[in-house]
């Protein structure tokens, strides 16, 4: 949360490995900290990572999450 009010970008990896996770980050995408605190300082920007659901533990994003994100799938590497 304190990037969050900073204004700073967050680089975070397997995001779809936790369904705590999930629920911090639909609060954050929508503006608001764990108080339903608006940021003062605008600039938060997410970037992560997950792979698929299908590799084992990780999860499915929900419908909110998913409108809330720009999603960009890359072609495996060999």
């Amino acid at each position: 949360f304190k990037a969050f009010h900073a204004g700073i970008v967050v680089i975070a990896d397997e995001i779809n490995a936790s369904p705590m996770l999930e629920s911090y980050l639909n609060q954050l995408l929508m503006g608001y900290d764990e108080n339903h605190m608006r940021t003062q300082k605008p600039g938060f920007l997410l970037i992560g990572t997950q792979n698929p659901a299908s590799m084992g533990g990780r999860l499915e994003a929900s419908t909110a999450l998913s409108r809330r994100l720009i999603t960009l799938t890359l072609p495996e590497y060999s």
